[in-house]
């Protein structure tokens, strides 16, 4: 796109580009003032709700006022033209000045990274978290003033299912364990990206790089981090102290908020200058290797070279996967490689990688059923070889519930899988039908199974159709239908030859779930959700011991058939207004009315009473 003019803005230069579009900057003719501006590409601003989308958070991060972060001024379109107004900020990105290798003092380095943590604080008290910290995103000015920049810019990327240029293996370095993950996030995710950028900053690298993003994924959600002054002796060990905190795998662990740590890098001693250790260009944005002799020792390595060459197929698809993403840069690669590559480990022997890699296949979106029994069965023989033989078992019930007909050939499988399976299995009339349990498994993110409300069947001749206001923001989104998940895509899912009763419906996103019941007598039903990340209640779960008032019994809260950790009642969160399910158990008491299911419009309080076994 050659622009020379948008409105009152004269294009003065072409700063850079990526996926959402490319940056200009620009002088504003009537205010006489230099701007940035980014300009949306075509296929972004085409869509109508995308870019709806992109002005809401636009404006909404126009009211984000703060010395440390790259004011928003405006979104606007002009002939066709989507763009927006931002600060035009003189200075450079802190990546380049690591790639520079530039020498920073401790004083440079804490009020820099303090400066950093006022800005987060101060978005994050106003309900916004930033999601991408990254040295590219942190910039500096000559006076050492330091700016954030793309603020929320994430959170739309992940809405729209968009790639940018740099951010795909280059985020992965930062993201944190529950990010990575696809749960929700709070503060806590920004905190653990300005501690991988501070141990960058001072070690020369960032703590889990290696050569693929499944390494990367695996360093953030299991190993743990070396110590930075592993790769630079002469780290004060305030400020090491400080970093490790910040990279605690459990938010819980970490500071809890920004200023937390800024108050712990305050005490930090000054004195000593950090000099970055060189970096590749190559890896500069990516995933850099590490000259440090100490580095190169701590890369994970896969077990098995024969599959080595599968390792990109393996990272382009399980990335795209798990973050609800765009299409990978590299050439597209079909579900089926993915499965493939899991059975080559598997063959090979390398039980706990093709566990972990069948784990992820089963619950991806883009698993049909075909598929997802494939991926399940594998996983399950998988557990079993690697000695893990109780979640084995709790596997092959799942494969029993999804195909009552499965087998596991020895000649694909092994002798010790057949026979195991052969035990397990009982006549069909021995096993009781879902109905009759009341359970059912969340195939499509694996869940443990929770109970659903279901009545006795009868003839098998009603339908429901399910239709998802707004999915397209949300990108992707799961229907969960009696724990048959399907992917949804814009139409309405219909579900057949179902027998008269209640049935249980779930909408899952990467930012919210709604679950909802819907009842059949031999006909057809509507069951519509609508999707609002802007809509939220507050919820408050709370219990009480029948006849004992004053006993106080911190039960386990579950919504939306998903554990919440560290939830005990009494347990508050914001939850996406519409339906939900809520319980909550304790081993050593029965609760009286689980599940209920509640739709919120505004904050809602619900009691539980438990009654002793």
């Amino acid at each position: 796109m050659d622009l020379k003019q948008l409105g009152k803005y004269e294009i003065i230069d072409k700063l850079g580009e990526g996926g959402f579009g490319a940056v200009y900057l620009a002088n504003n003719t009537r205010l006489k003032k230099r701007v940035a501006l980014k300009v949306l590409h075509p296929q972004v601003a085409s869509d109508e709700m995308l870019a709806a989308y992109f002005e809401r958070e636009a404006l909404a991060l126009a009211r984000l006022e703060h010395t440390h972060i790259v004011r928003v001024f405006d979104y606007d379109q002009i002939d066709g033209v989507s763009f927006i107004v931002m600060e035009y900020i003189d200075g450079t990105t802190l990546d380049r000045l690591l790639r520079d290798q530039r020498v920073f003092a401790l004083d440079e380095i804490v009020s820099i990274f303090r400066q950093l943590l006022s800005a987060l604080g101060y978005a994050h008290e106003n309900g916004v978290i930033h999601r991408d910290i990254k040295p590219s995103n942190i910039m500096l000015t000559g006076s050492g003033e330091v700016k954030i920049a793309d603020f929320g810019i994430a959170k739309v990327a992940g809405a729209a299912k968009l790639t940018r240029t740099g951010t795909g293996a280059g985020s992965l370095l930062y993201m944190s364990p529950e990010q990575i993950k696809g749960a929700n996030i709070d503060n806590r995710s920004d905190i653990y990206s300005v501690g991988v950028t501070l141990y960058q900053v001072v070690a020369g690298r960032t703590p889990f790089e290696a050569d693929s993003d499944y390494e990367i994924m695996t360093g953030h959600l299991e190993r743990a981090p070396l110590a930075p002054s592993q790769f630079k002796g002469n780290i004060s060990r305030d400020l090491e102290e400080v970093i490790l905190k910040a990279i605690e795998k459990k938010p819980e662990k970490r500071f809890q908020n920004a200023q937390e740590m800024s108050e712990a890098l305050s005490r930090v001693k000054s004195g000593s200058e950090i000099t970055v250790v060189a970096r590749d260009d190559q890896f500069a944005e990516t995933t850099a290797i590490p000259k440090h002799p100490k580095a190169a020792g701590a890369k994970m390595k896969m077990l098995i070279p024969a599959v080595a060459v599968f390792a990109v197929i393996v990272v382009a698809v399980l990335w795209l996967f798990m973050r609800g993403g765009g299409e990978p840069e590299t050439s597209p690669q079909t579900f089926a490689d993915s499965l493939a590559t899991g059975r080559t480990l598997f063959n090979q022997k390398s039980y706990a990688e093709a566990a972990a890699l069948f784990s992820v296949l089963k619950n991806s979106a883009s698993a049909s059923q075909v598929d997802m029994s494939e991926a399940l069965r594998y996983e399950a023989a998988s557990r079993l070889q690697s000695g893990d033989s109780l979640t084995a078992r709790t596997l092959f019930a799942e494969v029993q519930r999804v195909d009552s007909a499965a087998v596991f050939p020895a000649e694909k499988f092994g002798v010790a899988v057949t026979e195991s399976w052969s035990l397990f299995v009982k006549p069909t009339s021995d096993i009781p039908s879902t109905q009759q349990t009341g359970r059912v498994a969340d195939t499509a993110v694996g869940r443990t199974n929770l109970p659903v409300q279901q009545t006795p069947v009868v003839a098998a001749t009603g339908s429901v159709a399910v239709t998802v206001d707004n999915y397209k923001i949300f990108e992707p989104v799961t229907v969960i239908f009696d724990g048959k998940s399907e992917r949804y895509q814009g139409s309405p899912l219909v579900f057949e030859n179902l027998a008269a009763g209640m049935h249980e419906v779930t909408v899952v996103t990467d930012l919210g779930r709604l679950t909802n019941q819907v009842q059949t007598q031999n006909d057809r039903k509507e069951c519509s959700f609508t999707l609002s990340e802007r809509l939220t209640s507050k919820l408050t779960v709370t219990s009480l011991v029948a006849n004992n008032a004053d006993d106080i019994v911190p039960a386990q809260v579950y919504i939306d058939n998903d554990k919440i950790e560290d939830g005990q009642t009494p347990f508050s969160t914001k939850l996406m207004n519409g339906p939900h399910k809520i319980w909550v158990e304790d081993k050593s008491y029965r609760t009286e009315g689980k599940p209920r299911f509640v739709t919120l419009s505004g904050d809602t309080q619900i009691e539980f009473v438990l009654r002793k076994k």
